[in-house]
């Protein structure tokens, strides 16, 4: 449950920073996304992609978010979270 507040968290200081132009971003993404913890900095200044695997089942599944920082650093993190094949089941 920490894991789907942290995440929302991330989304809405990423969508409050979005109206940077994409022209100041660092274009070159990493070449693996880090494994997200508790403990990490995050310094987003703008989402640039969420995405997920497996999200037609109910249940955790991996995801990644590609951001980039305020210095226009792009970087990209992986993570676990709900499916949204999870809404509106009870139980």
């Amino acid at each position: 449950m920490k894991t789907l507040l942290a995440i929302a968290a991330l989304t809405l200081a990423g969508q409050v920073f979005a109206g940077q132009p994409v022209s100041n971003m660092n274009s070159s993404f990493p070449s693996a996304p880090q494994d997200y913890s508790y403990s990490m900095d995050l310094d987003i200044a703008k989402v640039i992609s969420m995405t997920s695997e497996g999200a037609t089942d109910c249940g955790i599944i991996p995801a990644t978010l590609i951001y980039a920082d305020h210095e226009g650093q792009v970087h990209a993190i992986k993570y676990h979270k709900q499916s949204y094949a999870c809404l509106g089941e009870n139980g």
